[in-house]
């Protein structure tokens, strides 16, 4: 899976360092199909993968194995390029104005009295 890290966060238990990706991803073939568009946010627990020289920004591919109770677990990874196969190249979040813009459809909240 192709991801944008947009932060990492980590913590250290049991004398290991295990960290938390939070990635921008591109929507499957079945979501566009359904009429997904633009990207949606992943949380990736890293488990014991050393992933110490990601920084926010970078562009990755993510590789998983099964994992307990079949569930996907991050095995590695690989930094990209950033050419223009590069999906993300270009995008950036400015979430002021996303806040902003939800806030403003939001219906707001009457007062009682």
């Amino acid at each position: 899976m192709k991801a944008k890290i947009l932060g990492i966060t980590s913590y250290e238990k049991n004398e290991r360092k295990n960290y938390t990706l939070h990635c921008l991803t591109e929507f499957n073939d079945y979501d566009k199909e359904h009429g997904a568009a633009g990207y949606k946010s992943n949380s990736i627990w890293t488990n014991s993968v050393d992933c110490s020289a990601l920084v926010p920004g970078d562009y990755v591919d993510l590789y998983f194995e099964p994992g307990f109770g079949d569930k996907a677990t991050l095995s590695g990874y690989s930094v990209l390029p950033q050419t223009k196969d590069n999906p993300f190249v270009g995008v950036t979040l400015d979430f002021k104005a996303i806040v902003d813009s939800v806030s403003a459809q939001s219906p707001k909240a009457e007062k009682q009295s």
